[in-house]
């Protein structure tokens, strides 16, 4: 996996190190940024997958929603979101 601080937003990773800083306290963990960038990761797969679920009553509701899955996991790249639902549809 690609540990690259820059693929996350900056207000993210800003809080994101606070909490660190605020856990760095009570621990001694090293290479930090890789340990938040993974969180950050795993967090957003989470939320992918769940959006990936069939939770919606309706048809269009579930659409809007695998749409938002694929915009999630794509970085907010429309191009990259509709690549990746293709592939999936196919």
């Amino acid at each position: 996996m690609n540990v690259d601080a820059q693929i996350i937003p900056e207000n993210i990773m800003r809080a994101a190190q606070k909490a660190f800083d605020d856990a760095m306290v009570l621990t001694n963990q090293a290479d930090g940024d890789k340990v938040i960038v993974l969180a950050i990761l795993a967090e957003r797969e989470r939320i992918v997958a769940r959006l990936l679920e069939d939770l919606t009553p309706c048809g269009e509701d579930a659409m809007v929603t695998r749409s938002n899955a694929f915009l999630i996991k794509a970085d907010f790249s429309y191009e990259e979101a509709k690549r990746l639902s293709d592939k999936e549809e196919a």
